[in-house]
């Protein structure tokens, strides 16, 4: 089961004692373009191998977003795939964000 969560969610996980890896899986000309605060790019076609370098503990909170959900839907289930086990994806993507 993959976990959903809201831009209010993530922000108030953010700011809590365990905050999550926030990683933007567009493209670098997408993330140029605008991303959330703090967050970390790794486009898509290089997330299983850079997310095994860059954080090898899977337990670690990771929230993914794209900018619509339909490809961290994919890098959620990607993560999970390969055993991690905190894995979340921002509802409605950067576009929500942009949105508000």
């Amino acid at each position: 089961m993959l976990s959903q969560l809201s831009l209010e969610e993530l922000e108030q996980s953010l700011a809590g004692p365990r905050p999550p890896k926030v990683i933007d899986i567009r493209e670098p000309e997408e993330f140029e373009r605008g991303h959330l605060k703090g967050a970390e790019l790794i486009p898509l076609p290089h997330l299983a191998k850079e997310i095994h370098r860059k954080y090898p503990n899977k337990h670690l909170p990771v929230v993914l977003y794209d900018d619509l959900g339909v490809r961290s839907h994919h890098a959620a289930r990607l993560l999970r795939a390969l055993g991690y086990l905190n894995v979340k994806e921002v509802i409605g993507g950067y576009m929500a964000a942009r949105g508000n």
